[in-house]
């Protein structure tokens, strides 16, 4: 029998080797890849609950310690507790002006405030890198160092499906609310469609010009709709239903309104009478 050459076995070792290398390798990359997506998705949700978390103090009317509930919210989102905060800033009572290199979308225009907060991966050890588990076993980086940001804004809706009814800013502000920054009245409030501008009549103060209580002559708030629902976006300009009375479709579901939450559009000026009458849309409650 003739043995194998030298040689040929040679090679073979030789290719065993080179593949073995490739194998550790991309199972080096797989493994330590995989870490570090986790370790990033947890980044990433530590920063987005800080910033919800101090999001929600703000529309409370106080920001608070932002900088320790931060600190207390991020970290939850590690079974290691691994994380740290690095910046908290934004636009908003209590908050530090976040410096200029921190990107602020465009979809933050309008919002009535804003955080923001930034994560990184904070070992007990103090070191702030990600130990890399195989890579070091085929000379590749060892550990690395991985952070994420997260920022909310809040305020006012700017669209929304609501009734067909809608009501003026004014009333809306003389009850305790403000559509800017989406606070609403406090404690059970009463809201007139006829009698809050004629003499005598109930209703919050003079909102409307018009000597009969009316928001527009002919009309008492109703909206021309399909349907007893209607999608409205800030800056629109909705028709008016004339008459004191919801459409026989609005009458059937007035019932199912009690005790739930709707929403309702909110105006700022109106023009014309009638069938036709408009209302210009300036928030949404």
């Amino acid at each position: 029998m003739n043995d194998r050459p030298t040689s040929d076995r040679g090679a073979v070792l030789l290719w065993v080797a080179l593949l073995m290398v490739v194998l550790l390798g991309t199972g080096a990359l797989a493994v330590d890849l995989g870490a570090l997506h986790v370790e990033r998705q947890r980044l990433r949700s530590g920063a987005e609950a800080a910033a919800l978390a101090v999001a929600r103090d703000c529309v409370s009317g106080n920001c608070g310690p932002a900088t320790s509930t931060a600190g207390t919210w991020a970290p939850r989102n590690d079974p290691d507790g691994a994380m740290g905060v690095t910046l908290v800033c934004g636009e908003a009572s209590g908050l530090t002006p976040c410096p200029g290199d921190v990107p602020v979308s465009d979809v933050l225009d309008g919002a009535a405030g804003w955080v923001h907060v930034a994560t990184r991966t904070a070992r007990p050890d103090g070191s702030d890198q990600v130990r890399l588990r195989l890579a070091p076993l085929i000379g590749a980086l060892g550990s690395t160092s991985l952070a994420s940001r997260a920022t909310v804004a809040w305020g006012g809706l700017a669209a929304a499906t609501t009734v067909p009814l809608t009501m003026s800013v004014c009333e809306f502000q003389a009850l305790g609310g403000n559509p800017s920054t989406g606070a609403f009245p406090s404690g059970r409030q009463y809201v007139y469609f006829h009698g809050v501008g004629g003499s005598g009549e109930p209703g919050v103060g003079r909102c409307t010009a018009s000597t009969s209580g009316q928001d527009l002559p002919g009309g008492f708030g109703w909206l021309t709709a399909g349907t007893c629902s209607l999608d409205v976006r800030v800056g629109d300009w909705l028709n008016a239903s004339p008459g004191n009375s919801p459409s026989q479709s609005c009458r059937n579901q007035l019932t199912s309104w009690r005790n739930a939450v709707i929403q309702i559009s909110l105006f700022d000026a109106e023009s014309g009478s009638g069938s036709g009458g408009r209302y210009r849309v300036a928030g949404i409650a």
